[in-house]
């Protein structure tokens, strides 16, 4: 079993076995877009391929549904939707901490959709085998809370409304405009400062021979032409949207087909749009600190769409912030239930043996549930 790269056609022939792949799509560079455009002539074109993608996403002959989580990503969606979708919302402890479920209701009330905030209880503890089912339709131990809050949306939609078959999201979004920038510093100065270390820190690991330079001093020693050894010098903005290009592929894209997939819902994207995806990525270096810097593209590219107190609501994580003990206490109590049966389990393979220090395991998950 092989998976098909993004963007690429796989011809097999039958006869003999070979296979050739076409591939129709790159990732786009900066100086792909030939022509100059102003802020607003950005902005506007954004919010143009956006209104587009989301009326060809909810194009169907079943009901589509949105999952409303209260930021502005899915508030675009439901401001610029065309077709009423029902919405739904988690509700657990994070979330009302965070107020992305006071939110999601705000929104929905303010366009008139139904929202059914989708309740995890904070007392409740994943059952193992639960889990164990999660893994299996997963196929990737890449698994975590997010991914089971996901997978229990879908099948609340599918219990709830078997009608829906599509489900609008708002991923995608964060990892091309600018929603990740305010981790890497406070001002858009910290952020490239932040990125330029990343991609000295990549060729430093390249070049093993010259790591020493880096152990007794927090800043580089070694000139970054020295480590380049006479390459092209690599726009470190472009090198940090291809990482998200690569992890939007190998985590959000593959556990939300398989979370959706699980119920029988085909998961939409809006944001993934090539035409969304082509415009944030060529943003040219003049224009970055104006139009990527927390999400500006959307944010004035809604204005007068999406009410200021959505389009200028500050981002929060799913379930990370103050109500995050809320989580970890769940998930930590699902490891160490019947004696720790499913961390015994993990670590009785031959390789775990091998590999992982067993006692450091139980000790992890002890302090876990003394301090979530």
């Amino acid at each position: 079993v092989e998976l098909v790269p993004a963007a690429t056609i796989v011809t097999i022939d039958l006869r003999d076995g070979s296979t050739e792949n076409h591939r129709y799509w790159s990732f786009p560079r900066t100086a792909d877009l030939r022509e100059e455009l102003s802020p607003a002539e950005f902005t506007e074109r954004y919010a143009q391929a956006l209104a587009d993608s989301v009326r060809e996403c909810e194009t169907s002959d079943t009901e589509v549904g949105l999952f409303l989580s209260g930021g502005v990503d899915s508030a675009s969606i439901a401001a610029l939707s065309t077709i009423r979708p029902r919405t739904f919302t988690a509700l657990n402890g994070s979330t009302l901490a965070n107020e992305d479920a006071e939110y999601g209701h705000r929104v929905a009330r303010h366009y008139g959709l139904d929202n059914h905030q989708v309740l995890f209880d904070v007392s409740r503890v994943p059952a193992a085998q639960e889990w164990k089912n999660l893994l299996w339709l997963l196929e990737s131990p890449q698994c975590g809370p997010e991914v089971f809050y996901k997978r229990e949306l879908y099948r609340f939609v599918k219990a709830r409304f078997p009608e829906i078959k599509g489900m609008l999201l708002g991923g995608g979004s964060d990892e091309f405009n600018g929603g990740y920038t305010a981790t890497f510093g406070d001002d858009w100065a910290q952020f490239t400062s932040g990125i330029d270390d990343m991609a000295l820190r990549d060729e430093r690991h390249r070049h093993r021979g010259l790591a020493a330079w880096w152990e007794q001093s927090p800043r580089p020693l070694v000139r970054a032409e020295v480590l380049r050894r006479g390459t092209p010098a690599e726009d470190p903005y472009e090198r940090y949207l291809r990482w998200k290009y690569r992890d939007v592929q190998q985590y959000n894209c593959w556990h939300e087909d398989r979370t959706a997939a699980g119920s029988g819902i085909e998961a939409r994207v809006p944001f993934l749009d090539h035409r969304l995806v082509e415009l944030s990525a060529c943003v040219p270096p003049s224009l970055r600190s104006r139009l990527t810097w927390d999400k500006r593209l959307l944010r004035d590219g809604l204005d007068g769409v999406l009410p200021s107190e959505f389009a200028e609501r500050t981002k929060v994580g799913f379930f990370y912030g103050d109500g995050i003990r809320h989580t970890y206490r769940a998930f930590a109590g699902m490891i160490a239930a019947d004696g720790d049966a499913l961390l015994e389990e993990a670590l009785s393979g031959p390789r775990a043996k091998e590999y992982l220090d067993a006692d450091n395991a139980r000790a992890t998950l002890r302090a876990l549930q003394q301090d979530p």
